[in-house]
């Protein structure tokens, strides 16, 4: 129950550990009328393995989130395995120029992670940037994303970029983009990118817009660039109970790839 916070710094860093097992992070703000110039870092560095760790970041019940930065560090770890990161931010009522960076950079194994990034009940989200990146990893094993966008009244140029770079394996990655119950959706740019990437096998990713009344100038690009194999890709599109849609644009490029085997894409 806190009124105003304002150009507040908060750092949570673990930096040059062995071994994280079963380890719950939990950093919650609930009941705050007003977060104004916030930075927000989480930074986990030089680990050899997580192991059933659990991070949850909740901001509930807050009027106002304005300029906030929020910083995801995953840097030079050597095992992630059965690691849940939740991100939920619920029963906000105005959220403008807040950026939002997952970082996952130097990664031999990424095996059974969880990522939640959980948007529900806002009433406005204006000029948000959403980063997601993974980079120089070698083994990406049974990951699930998802983004959900649930209850929000209007999204305005909103940015959201999920970018995997510089990948050895990809297999059975899920990959859910879920906009639903959206009153008005305006100049959203999402962007998918896959580069430098080996092997691509058995991934899923769901484009789903439900229950939206207008969308308006969108940009959906997907680009799959200098990958060697994909096998088993299944690529689904689904725009289900939308009443206007004015001015999107869907681009899906693949470009250098040496092999698909087995792609199945779904435009419904």
């Amino acid at each position: 129950m806190v009124n105003t916070i304002s150009r507040m710094n908060l750092y949570t860093n673990l930096k040059k550990v062995n071994t994280i097992s079963r380890m719950n992070l939990y950093i919650n703000l609930k009941m705050v009328n007003t977060i104004s110039r916030m930075n927000l870092y989480i930074n986990l560095k030089m680990f050899n393995t997580i192991s059933r760790m659990n991070l949850y970041t909740n901001l509930k019940m807050v009027n106002t989130i304005s300029r906030m930065n929020l910083y995801t560090n995953l840097k030079m770890v050597n095992t992630i395995s059965r690691m849940n990161l939740y991100i939920i931010l619920k029963m906000v009522n105005t959220i403008s120029r807040m950026n939002l960076y997952i970082n996952l950079k130097i990664v031999n194994t990424i095996s059974r992670m969880n990522l939640y990034i959980i948007l529900k009940m806002v009433n406005t989200l204006s000029r948000m940037n959403l980063y997601i990146n993974l980079k120089i990893v070698n083994t990406i094993s049974r990951m699930n994303l998802y983004i959900i966008l649930q209850m929000v009244n209007t999204i305005s140029r909103m940015n959201l970029y999920i970018i995997l770079k510089m990948v050895d394996t990809i297999s059975r990655l899920n990959l859910y983009i879920i906009l639903q119950m959206v009153n008005t959706l305006s100049r959203l740019n999402l962007y998918i990118i896959l580069q430098m990437v080996d092997t691509i096998s058995r991934m899923n990713l769901y484009i789903i817009l439900q229950m939206v009344n207008t969308i308006s100038r969108m940009n959906l690009y997907i680009n799959l660039k200098m990958v060697n194999t994909i096998s088993r890709m299944n690529l689904y599109i689904i725009l289900k109970m939308v009443n206007t849609i004015s001015r999107m644009n869907l681009y899906i490029i693949l470009q250098m790839v040496n092999t698909i085997s087995r792609m199945n894409l779904y435009i419904n």
